[in-house]
């Protein structure tokens, strides 16, 4: 069965019990924010959110395990290393899957509740009952975005950034296609990384997600992208960077300078299965793309 196991902020990391028979824990992450108005003489309602998804409802998770002691002492170390973690702020919270694979959620404990019940003998076997309230109510997988030093063990508790993912790359000229299959079961948002390794300048590329042949994301840099250079577009971050390597890898806002646009708010979109990503350019360069692989 599924399991909570970490809780990481801040350079710090609790590791909870891992005996099942004591320990459960719930989301709220397919819960979904949806609207209806009531119409004066019609019957059922007017949907606010049309024929598309409902926003989701703020997440929150709620964790129940014990801890054991042989002492009384003991006992009290134990449930103050608990409570310290109402003083991390937001972290990344761990569940370990029934297949042995790791997801996480970035969250913030919101409630610490351990009943003292001396009849139970909770100075030796303590309940303990942790909330968390998670903004972005979705369970997350690298893919193909290393978002942690994996050198480090266990992986997660090295919060060092990297760069680049995991995910292969391809060369457009004029005009290509990257097929994308993606495994999660929420949409997800693509970081998309242009690159320009031979001579002369790349103009005007456009990133499009086509189904059916139809338009329904794009992203637009109506710029050129020079030998050394790369664009990145990051809709997680909501932010654009052109740099240049010729220059002292010099970073320019890309968005503040007016180059980039987008037709959608999340810029783009990655919906479970496959995607067909289609490059338009005057030029040649590199594609790469950057996602997490997002569940309920």
């Amino acid at each position: 069965m599924a399991s909570i196991v970490r809780f990481v902020a801040r350079g710090n990391t609790y590791t909870f019990p891992t005996d099942p028979g004591d320990q459960d824990f719930r989301t709220n992450f397919a819960e979904l924010a949806a609207r209806a108005a009531r119409l004066p003489g019609a019957s059922g309602g007017f949907d606010e959110y049309g024929v598309g998804r409902a926003p989701s409802a703020i997440g929150s998770v709620q964790h129940s395990f014990f801890l054991v002691s042989d002492t009384r002492s003991g006992m009290q170390a134990l449930r103050d290393a608990v409570y310290k973690m109402a003083d991390w702020g937001v972290g990344t919270l761990v569940q370990s899957m029934s297949d042995g694979t790791e997801r996480f959620c970035y969250a913030r404990v919101n409630n610490i509740n351990m009943p003292e019940k001396r009849h139970m003998h909770s100075e030796l076997f303590q309940q303990v009952q942790i909330s968390w309230q998670v903004s972005d109510p979705y369970w997350y997988k690298p893919g193909t975005e290393q978002i942690y030093d994996y050198s480090a063990t266990p992986a997660w508790d090295n919060v060092a950034l990297l760069w680049d993912g995991g995910g292969a790359n391809a060369t457009i000229t004029n005009s290509g296609t990257v097929s994308i299959t993606y495994n999660g079961s929420a949409t997800t948002v693509a970081r998309i990384v242009l690159s320009k390794l031979t001579a002369g300048t790349a103009w005007n590329p456009v990133v499009r997600r086509v189904v059916n042949g139809a338009v329904v994301d794009e992203m637009r840099w109506t710029y050129g992208i020079g030998q050394y250079q790369y664009v990145e577009m990051n809709p997680r971050a909501q932010r654009v960077r052109w740099v240049l390597h010729t220059t002292g890898n010099s970073v320019y806002d890309g968005y503040a300078l007016g180059y980039f646009s987008a037709k959608h708010p999340d810029w783009m979109r990655l919906e479970p299965g496959s995607n067909s990503i289609q490059v338009l350019v005057d030029g040649d360069l590199q594609i790469f793309v950057r996602y997490l692989e997002r569940y309920l």
